[in-house]
């Protein structure tokens, strides 16, 4: 898939453009997908159960901030909307299914929501800092999401700028940023609106760029 503000054949084309592109990428919200209905029973406090028939079925303990699944396809499950969920009261999961923390369902829920969209709740061009990385032996994710956790960790910036810097896919960077956002990896460190394509969106204000030049050299062999 091409990056955006990039041409077909992957050569850069006008950097206005990527940001306008950005702006304008197709949103969604929580209570769209499943994201919503796990948040809602998470934030409860209490234990419930959510089956999407002949899907799987998800176990969620609010109190402890733990989750269980079930399922043969995750994406199949989490891909499902809210009108094909059936709530299942507190039935108590299996003994042989292993805990996870919240979090993580919360990446899935959201990584497999949209893969051509954003999630209202993130806006491009904020300054964000990833708290911590996602746990990717676990979830899904793509090699360019290596390096962008790698520059997100060690300096805050938007993904607008770092995901051109580092001609991340489109598809990926939205995704990433919808999870990552969606189970609290990432904070916000300075808001822009969506409005702001104009601005200088380098975050440590350094236009020279000579830090930048380094860190992407450093990590783009990651």
């Amino acid at each position: 898939m091409p990056h955006i503000g990039s041409s077909a054949d992957g050569t850069t084309t006008n950097p206005g453009a990527g940001r306008r592109a950005i702006a304008n990428v197709p949103r969604f919200a929580a209570h769209q997908c499943l994201l919503g209905p796990i948040r809602e029973c998470l934030d409860s406090g209490g234990k419930s159960c959510l089956k999407v028939p002949g899907k799987g079925h998800l176990w969620l303990d609010g109190e402890a901030g733990l989750y269980r699944s079930e399922m043969d396809s995750p994406a199949e499950f989490y891909c499902a909307g809210p009108a094909e969920l059936v709530r299942a009261g507190d039935t108590a999961p299996p003994a042989r299914l292993v805990a996870r923390p919240a979090d993580e369902v919360l990446y899935l829920a959201a990584w497999h929501a949209r893969k051509d969209a954003l999630l209202d709740e993130c806006q491009p061009f904020d300054v964000v800092q990833l708290r911590c990385w996602p746990n990717f032996t676990r979830l899904p994710h793509t090699r360019y999401l290596l390096p962008l956790s790698s520059l997100l960790s060690r300096r805050p910036s938007s993904l607008s700028f770092a995901f051109r810097m580092l001609r991340v896919p489109e598809a990926d960077a939205l995704r990433f940023y919808s999870a990552a956002m969606a189970a609290g990896y990432l904070r916000v460190i300075s808001s822009q609106p969506v409005t702001s394509s104009g601005v200088d969106e380098s975050p440590s204000g350094d236009r020279s760029g000579s830090f930048w030049s380094r860190l992407f050299d450093r990590i783009s062999g990651l």
